[in-house]
C-alpha cells in the first residue's frame, strides 16, 4: 500500500508542477504581456502544450518507477528514459521553445511607428550550459545502470 500512495503522490506532484500550474500561471499574466510574446517569436500555447506533454510523461514514468524493484528492467527503463525527457525539458527551456537550436537563440522584436520600425535583435548562447547538462545527464544514466546492474545482480543471488 505504501509503495502505491508514494507512486500516486510523485505522478500527481509532476502533473500538478507541469500541467496544472502553468496554465493558472498564465491566467495570471496581463493580456498586454501575452500579446507582446508572439512578436518575440514564441508560441506560448504550443509551449504549454508540450510542457503538458512532459509532464505527463514524466509522471507515467515516474508510476512505473515507484510502482516496481530497482532490479526490474522496467524500472531501469523508466528512470534512463526519464533522465532523457528532463534532457528534453532542458533544450526546450534553454532554447526557448526550440530544442533543436541546442542552447543557441536570436529573437527579433519590432517595435516603433509604422513608417520607421525599429529591430530588436536578443542572441542568447547557452551552447556551453547545455553541454554541461548533456554530460551530467550521461554520468546519471551511467550510475542509473551501475545501481541496476548490481541490485540486479545481488537479487539473483538471493533467489538462486
Amino acid at each position: 500500500m505504501r509503495r502505491v500512495a508514494k507512486a500516486v503522490l510523485f505522478a500527481a506532484l509532476h502533473v500538478l508542477a507541469f500541467v496544472v500550474a502553468p496554465n493558472v500561471a498564465l491566467s495570471l499574466v496581463p493580456r498586454k504581456i501575452l500579446e507582446m510574446i508572439p512578436m518575440m517569436g514564441v508560441d506560448v500555447r504550443g509551449f504549454l502544450m508540450t510542457f503538458a506533454w512532459i509532464g505527463l510523461t514524466l509522471a507515467a514514468l515516474s508510476f512505473v518507477k515507484n510502482m516496481t524493484d530497482s532490479w526490474a528492467y522496467p524500472n531501469v527503463l523508466a528512470v534512463v528514459a526519464s533522465a532523457l525527457v528532463w534532457l528534453y525539458l532542458e533544450l526546450l527551456l534553454f532554447g526557448l521553445g526550440d530544442p533543436s537550436s541546442l542552447g543557441v537563440t536570436s529573437r527579433s522584436i519590432r517595435a516603433g511607428p509604422p513608417e520607421g520600425p525599429l529591430t530588436i535583435t536578443l542572441s542568447l548562447d547557452f551552447g556551453f550550459i547545455i553541454t554541461v547538462i548533456a554530460l551530467a545527464t550521461c554520468l546519471t544514466i551511467m550510475g542509473d545502470l551501475l545501481r541496476f546492474y548490481y541490485s540486479r545482480r545481488e537479487r539473483l543471488a538471493a533467489v538462486g
